[in-house]
């Protein structure tokens, strides 16, 4: 009884110590500077359940914000900020016409998550609303041009190397060089989240 208890802290032991390694790897690989926006019309709860996977793979990955602090899923995205469903209290935040030029030139990626929105059903069911009513959503024509300036300023990649399988995903942030300037040319960002986004779509 003794020698199988033994076994087993000695093999939990060792499942330890090769995660902690591993982790100890993962931590230094090189962080990559850029800056990412990201569009969320969809959280009608606070579990963030829209972008939050985004945000896990772009912490994986090492990406970090232009001040190098890491992107957070409740706080780094545009679109609707659920405060209190019970009460229907809600914030948003978006962008001026104004602005849209000087973050086309800004930002090394530009990422729609989910436009639709959120309704009363969804949101404030526990109050008097009617059905179907549109609280906030929808793109608008800011989305738009900004998208249209951000093709203008940086087109997309032509035929990018895509990996086949979920198991090269943890090697993309070692294949990519850190940018020390915010004006280089962004392409090791973008390269890597058109691997990502096919390795959605064929491994899920």
């Amino acid at each position: 009884m003794k020698k199988i208890i033994l076994v087993t802290i000695g093999v939990l032991l060792l499942i330890g110590v090769s995660f902690y390694i591993l982790y100890l790897k993962w931590e230094q690989l090189p962080k990559i500077v850029s800056s990412i926006y990201v569009l969320d019309k969809t959280v009608s709860k606070r579990d963030y359940t829209e972008h939050k996977s985004f945000f896990w793979i772009i912490n994986t990955l090492r990406i970090v914000k232009p001040d190098s602090s890491k992107y957070n899923f409740t706080k780094d995205y545009y679109g609707f900020y659920p405060i209190d469903p019970a009460t229907g209290s809600f914030d948003f935040r978006s962008i001026r016409i104004s602005q849209i030029e000087h973050l086309a030139d800004s930002i090394d990626l530009l990422y729609y998550i989910d436009c639709y929105g959120v309704y009363s059903e969804n949101w404030a069911s526990n109050r008097e609303a009617t059905l179907g009513q549109k609280i906030y959503g929808g793109l608008n024509q800011n989305d738009y041009l900004l998208l249209k300036a951000m093709l203008m300023v940086e087109p997309p990649l032509a035929n990018p190397p895509f990996f086949k399988s979920a198991i090269m995903a943890p090697l993309i942030a070692s294949s990519l060089k850190p940018r020390c300037q915010k004006k280089e040319p962004s392409s090791d960002v973008r390269i890597a989240f058109f691997k990502l986004f096919d390795i959605w779509s064929k491994d899920l």
